[in-house]
Formats: structure tokens, C-alpha cells, sequence
């Protein structure tokens, strides 16, 4: 099956080609890492032979995301070489600012994906929140790798579409990943009326607030206080003391809030 994909992205890289070509040469988009993504042609030297751990998140946003789990996942696990893949010319630019081994993502060729999993070698692959391709999930099964989504959402505009096409979607996404890890229960219901199996999905909340602090009253904090307190109507709200007993009672509220870097989705994957 993975030929007949591979068919129809052909046909449609040729008839987008005029407009691809017409892009590149005016924005410079497309030609960078181009045999990379095409090919799979990675390299990431690992002389240790460490066990490899690759994250891949399609833009800035996502990458954004991976700091968080990332910092955490080697906290836990030292010994394991971390891989970090986008898609985007800014998302790869952004990776290499963040992190030290990064790969541009392949191309959903067949060969482009097996040659990528076959260079970086990972043990595990980590898909930050719904970038679902079916060849490269395929190429993961055929490897023996385990895909791993988090901060997973299914969209009412995906969950429409996915639901037409439930059969194939089961087939070649979602069997091939081992474990969601959703933001919402609402995502995980829909996850369950695609067909996906209760066991593989798990809700975790949100990456977004896992790097998240208790602690309100910081030199930020404080100026946003300050900037915002003439758009207060009188008589509006409780005075916000930053005395040290009221700092005291506030750590005591947030002490069952995770520290920053360990919230519950960073937690439940690591």
C-alpha cells in the first residue's frame, strides 16, 4: 500500500509543481534540506550507541512544546540520545536554537521515511499533537519502533473528515501508534468513535501548561498587576497581597501543582 501513497504524492507534487516552483523561487521555501526531505538522507553521529529518543514537531509551536518534554525526558533518562525533527524552514530553525541533534523531517515517501529510521536508528518516536502520515507510521511498525503522540487533538473539521474515511484511517494511522496521549476528553471520545482502542488512549491535559508555575507573585507578575490595575472597576476583585504570609498561604494552594517541566503530560510519557 505504502507504493500506492507514494503514487498519489507524486501526482500531486507534479500537478502542484508550477505553483511549488513558482513559490520557491519567490520566497526561497522548498529548497532547503530538500535532499533530506526527499531522500531521508539524515546523519546524526552516535558513537555510543546510545538508545535514541526522536521527537518531531511540524512548526515553532510544536517545537516550542517538544523544550518542555524534552528537558524533562533527559532528566529521567540521561543515557538516551534525544532527536528532534521538524518540518518547517522555521521550525527547523528554531530546533537548532533549542536543541543539539536535529533532523528536517522526511518527506511521506516511502523510501525518504525508511531512510530517515534507518539513519537515526530511535528506539521510540515521539509525534507532537496530530502529525499523523502513513508512511513513515508504516515504516515505524515495519522497524519494530513505537509511535507515541502527545498532546494529541482531533479538530471537529478532522474528526468529520477521519470518520468518512474510518476504515483506511485505522489501517495505516492510527494502528501503527502505540499511545495517545490527548489533551481533552472530548479528543479522546472522538479517538474511541474513529475506532481507536480505549487502551491506547490516555488524556493528560496540556503541554502548554506543564512548564507552568503556582507562583504568581514574580517581577512579571507584579508589572502585569501593575500595568492592568487601572482597567479594574472599583470594588472588582480581591487585593492581591504579596506579604510573606500571603506568599506562604499561595506555595501551599499550588504545592499539588506539578513543577515546572513535570506536568501531567511531560509525567505520564516519561
Amino acid at each position: 500500500m505504502s507504493l500506492l501513497f507514494d503514487l498519489f504524492y507524486l501526482l500531486a507534487v507534479v500537478a502542484m509543481s508550477p505553483w511549488l516552483a513558482w513559490r520557491a523561487i519567490r520566497t526561497g521555501r522548498y529548497r532547503r534540506d530538500l535532499p533530506a526531505k526527499l531522500l531521508g538522507r539524515v546523519s546524526i553521529p552516535n558513537p555510543d550507541r546510545k538508545p535514541v529518543a526522536w521527537f518531531h514537531g511540524v512548526s515553532v509551536g510544536e517545537i516550542h512544546l517538544l523544550v518542555t518534554v524534552v528537558a524533562a525526558f533527559r532528566k529521567r533518562h540521561p543515557d538516551w540520545r534525544v532527536v528532534v525533527s521538524s518540518t518547517t524552514d522555521t521550525g527547523l530553525a528554531e530546533a537548532r536554537a533549542k536543541f543539539d541533534a536535529v533532523v528536517p523531517y522526511p518527506f511521506d515517501f516511502s523510501w525518504a521515511c525508511r531512510s530517515a529510521l534507518a539513519a537515526v536508528k530511535p528506539a521510540v518516536v515521539v509525534l507532537a499533537e496530530s502529525e499523523l502520515w502513513p508512511n513513515f507510521l508504516t515504516a515505524c511498525r515495519e522497524r519494530g519502533v513505537p509511535a507515541v503522540v502527545i498532546n494529541g487533538r482531533v479538530s471537529p473539521r478532522s474528526f468529520a473528515r477521519l470518520l468518512r474515511l474510518k476504515a483506511v484511517a485505522n489501517r495505516f494511522l492510527f494502528r501503527n501508534v502505540a499511545v495517545f496521549a490527548v489533551q481533552s476528553a472530548e479528543y479522546a471520545d472522538r479517538l474511541r468513535q474513529l475506532g481507536v482502542s480505549e487502551s491506547k488512549v490516555t488524556v493528560c491535559g496540556s503541554v502548554k501548561f506543564d512548564g507552568a508555575t503556582g507562583d504568581r507573585d514574580t517581577p512579571k507578575g507584579r508589572e502585569l498587576r501593575r500595568l492592568l490595575a487601572p482597567l479594574s472597576p472599583p470594588g472588582r476583585g480581591v487585593p492581591y497581597s504579596s506579604s510573606p504570609a500571603a506568599r506562604t498561604r499561595r506555595r501551599r494552594r499550588s504545592s499539588s501543582a506539578c513543577s515546572p517541566g513535570c506536568g501531567p503530560v511531560t509525567r505520564s510519557f516519561i
